[in-house]
């Protein structure tokens, strides 16, 4: 795969505020593509990992998974 061409998608697995688990996907210019909220950490991990399977199968792009322990703090 030709790096300078590859795009970079980040996942980030993090907690809600008060239960459940969200997934957050942002595209290399940071344009929101993914908020999809599950009730299990395994729920989401398992999503986010099939998630990541498809982008990279069918677009060839690099996609990272964080997994976040903290709630993310909205103002």
């Amino acid at each position: 795969m030709n790096t300078q061409s590859a795009a970079y998608q980040p996942l980030v697995i993090h907690p809600g505020r008060r239960f459940g688990w969200w997934i957050e996907g942002r595209k290399s210019n940071g344009r929101l593509y993914m908020f999809t909220w599950w009730p299990t950490k395994a729920f989401a991990s398992f999503v986010a990992r099939m998630w990541a399977a498809l982008v990279q199968r069918f677009t060839h792009a690099e996609v990272l998974i964080e997994m976040r322990e903290t709630p993310t703090q909205t103002t």
